[in-house]
């Protein structure tokens, strides 16, 4: 089912998005610096390591220096389980989790919040759109997926686990690759 959304309820639907992501965040815009909401929100994500969180960003003057606020760079660091990305290309934005997606026109830059005119369609799958073709929610998913494959690889954090009898243990992460240097005001206007 899909539902357009604007003002409040746009911005209530990326804070659902994220707030119930438990198995896996991807969020695709082409510039980051995050609004306090979103950034407190995500914050509290921190501490799980199953949850897989996919950042996809980029501007077409290829310069991700200007793209990509300092400090919310440092932050998703943090996270244990994570790839930030890079697509000189991207101009969509697109934000999912294991349940729904949104694909929107809002950029998370938070000086913008305040003085655009956004919208987004809100994608949630359901058994009758699989019955009767593929739905709108399942090709936005695809399209996506293959944005995210065809991206370049700039930063991965993996969790590490330890096999228990009951399961698996996380030992930690371990950063398997770094091509993002964090300088001081990376994000230029």
């Amino acid at each position: 089912m899909s539902k357009l959304l604007t003002g409040n309820s746009l911005n209530a639907a990326i804070s659902e998005l994220i707030s119930e992501a438990t198995q896996k965040l991807v969020l695709l815009s082409p510039r980051i610096d995050l609004h306090h909401r979103f950034l407190d929100l995500l914050k509290s994500k921190v501490i799980y390591p199953e949850l897989e969180v996919v950042v996809v960003f980029g501007e077409r003057n290829r310069h991700y220096q200007k793209s990509f606020k300092a400090d919310d760079l440092i932050f998703f660091k943090t996270f244990p389980n994570i790839e930030i990305r890079f697509e000189p290309r991207l101009s969509a934005k697109y934000y999912a989790n294991e349940k729904q997606a949104l694909m929107t026109s809002f950029e998370l830059v938070a000086d913008d919040h305040d003085f655009t005119i956004d919208t987004g369609i809100v994608l949630k799958s359901n058994i009758l759109n699989n019955i009767f073709g593929e739905s709108l929610d399942t090709q936005a998913y695809d399209f996506f997926n293959q944005v995210v494959e065809n991206s370049e690889l700039m930063y991965k954090n993996a969790p590490k686990y330890n096999k228990t009898l009951l399961g698996k243990k996380y030992q930690g992460s371990q950063v398997e690759l770094d091509k993002l240097p964090v300088a001081n005001n990376l994000f230029e206007e």
